[in-house]
């Protein structure tokens, strides 16, 4: 296989983590205090407008929603700010929050699906190395079907995420914050946004590797790609 077919796609991953962090960086100027709310009065009040009273805003090391706890954490150093990247990030947390109040089928099967691709995640690597080093053909496939999940569930992410920024846009229209740049949120949400996809289309590639390669061996074809186990048709 040639390398530059796998380093390519590792370089756009990280060039659009890259770009993501560039641009909530150029949107995370702090406004005047009458200018703009504080991120943490931006999500309580979507919160408030959908009539979802059993969520709490608090800070933390990290933003995202926990829907078991029924909580969004906003990172300490984003949570007072009043900043367009601050409202945009605090506003898409709080939209997974009405996706879980309205029961939105993409956020309630990624809830299903969490833990078991967590496990899957964590398991199919070393299964992988398993088979390699006991030339098991069996292992190789449970490997394959651990990350084949794995990847699954990110197209699931990819769908919820992407929702949950149409969503936060709608919400910063209609709540019209003063000085909120609403096409600087736009470009903070899509950019976060392309991280999943990215990410996904990666490992989406490397499961069509896999198959193209299954699919060559069952017709009695040679393919650049073969390989002994799951790790060889990754890295091979």
């Amino acid at each position: 296989m040639n390398p530059l077919l796998l380093v390519i796609p590792l370089v756009v991953v990280v060039g659009v983590a890259w770009f993501a962090g560039r641009t909530i960086r150029r949107y995370d100027d702090d406004l005047p205090r009458g200018a703009m709310p504080k991120s943490e009065r931006i999500a309580k009040t979507i919160l408030m407008r959908n009539r979802i009273g059993s969520v709490r805003v608090e800070g933390g090391d990290g933003d995202f929603y926990a829907p078991m706890a029924r909580r969004i954490e906003l990172s300490h150093k984003r949570i007072a700010r009043r900043s367009t990247s601050a409202a945009a990030i605090a506003a898409h947390e709080a939209a997974h929050a009405v996706q879980h109040a309205v029961r939105f089928l993409g956020f309630m099967a990624w809830l299903v699906l969490a833990i078991p691709s967590t496990l899957a995640s964590l398991a199919w690597f070393p299964v992988a190395i398993g088979a390699a080093a006991l030339d098991s053909d069996v292992l190789a496939d449970v490997a394959f079907g651990l990350f084949g999940f794995t990847v699954a569930v990110s197209v699931v992410t990819v769908w919820v995420e992407v929702d949950a920024s149409r969503r936060a846009l709608q919400e910063l229209r209609e709540l019209r914050a003063p000085g909120l740049d609403q096409r600087g949120a736009r470009r903070v949400l899509v950019v976060c946004g392309a991280t999943y996809v990215a990410d996904t289309v990666l490992d989406l590639g490397f499961v069509g590797r896999r198959l193209r390669r299954d699919d060559d061996a069952a017709g009695g074809r040679s393919s650049d790609d073969d390989g002994g186990d799951f790790i060889g048709g990754q890295l091979d």
